[in-house]
């Protein structure tokens, strides 16, 4: 699998701002999402965050800064940029069956 492809996707898919779509197509019924705030698993609850989720980044301008992959594996380090303001994030997606099973994101603090 490609996971720049895969990863460009993800964006193409966050952009859109359907969170049916982009669980349904990018992560695994049994994904987990971790962040330092709290842990999200499966299909129904990760929906329910991202459809909060997903309209507060606007029209934010994503800009990746760094992207490192190894089989399934990917870490990636990017800017978003809505209006004046600027947050560094990362994310390491891992993928059982090229979907995500665990994809661990925060903010740089």
């Amino acid at each position: 699998m490609d996971l720049r492809r895969f990863y460009e996707e993800q964006l193409e898919l966050i952009r859109k701002g359907d969170a049916s779509e982009l669980v349904n197509q990018h992560y695994h019924p049994e994904a987990a999402l971790v962040t330092p705030e709290r842990v999200v698993k499966g299909h129904s609850a990760l929906k329910e965050m991202f459809r909060t989720y997903l309209p507060s980044l606007g029209n934010s301008l994503i800009s990746t800064e760094t992207f490192v992959a190894d089989g399934k594996v990917c870490l990636i380090e990017a800017e978003i940029k809505q209006g004046a303001q600027s947050r560094r994030v990362y994310d390491v997606f891992v993928l059982e069956e090229d979907r995500i099973i665990y994809h661990f994101a925060g903010v740089f603090r």
